[in-house]
């Protein structure tokens, strides 16, 4: 799999399915689209769209037919993966857009201030705090749990967590699928932003695989950041939400 693109799918959907599945909602996979019909508070979606722009309208029937099936007493988020869809017809309205980018293999040198430590989440009250932060750090305190325990059992899995005076202050996770390393949920708490915080955590997420490319769906706010670390884009993704009538 040489597209820079379908390794991006592959690794987010294979992130998503393991994220939800966790806790207890198994979806389903095709050439054209993931789906999960969970009805979690979490910000994980409920469909992803694959194989190619060319499938869009394939895409839209797929989507129609879920969004049927599926209740409709919680929001239902579809990623757009290769942002050519409109899906206003079927009721969704744009959540948002963002890139999609990613960084050839290759080492990258650790950069860790002084007075900040990174290390993993190796217990279920570690993962606890790592969900707990990077909720804070997007604005979403209080939101609920995302992260299952088994998640740690998990050899894809690292969840990095990076302290300053022994508070978790940033963080992120990584996702190895064997053919690229995804970078998810990089957060750093908004009375900390500006230390160097986060691109120490994201130096020492790319080292743990080096040998494989890494992917990310980057904010406004940590683009700069990925930028500086040589990712670069190779999409644009749509996040549509179709809210309960």
């Amino acid at each position: 799999m040489n597209n820079p693109l379908d390794l991006a799918l592959n690794n987010l959907v294979g992130h998503c399915e393991a994220v939800v599945s966790g806790l207890g909602s198994t979806g389903l996979l095709s050439p054209e689209i993931w789906t999960n019909s969970h009805g979690f508070e979490i910000p994980y979606p409920h469909a992803i769209t694959l194989g190619g722009e060319d499938r869009s309208e394939a895409h839209l029937q797929h989507i129609a037919e879920f969004l049927t099936n599926r209740p409709t007493a919680s929001p239902t988020f579809v990623v757009d993966s290769y942002s050519n869809l409109d899906l206003k017809p079927l009721g969704f309205e744009i959540f948002f857009s963002v890139l999609w980018t990613m960084r050839k293999r290759g080492p990258v040198e650790l950069a860790t201030p002084d007075d900040f430590a990174i290390g993993e989440a190796t217990t279920p009250e570690q993962l606890r705090e790592f969900d707990l932060a990077s909720a804070v750090g997007f604005g979403m305190e209080g939101a609920p749990m995302s992260y299952a325990d088994d998640l740690l059992n998990d050899g894809r899995y690292r969840f990095l967590l990076g302290r300053s005076e022994d508070e978790l202050v940033s963080g992120a996770l990584t996702f190895n699928d064997g053919e690229s390393a995804g970078i998810y949920t990089l957060f750093t708490l908004p009375h900390v932003r500006g230390r160097g915080y986060g691109d120490a955590i994201i130096r020492a997420a790319l080292s743990n695989s080096p040998d494989l490319p890494a992917i990310t769906n980057p904010s406004d706010m940590s683009n700069n950041l990925f930028s500086q670390l040589a990712f670069s884009e190779i999409g644009t993704r749509t996040v549509w939400v179709h809210w309960p009538r």
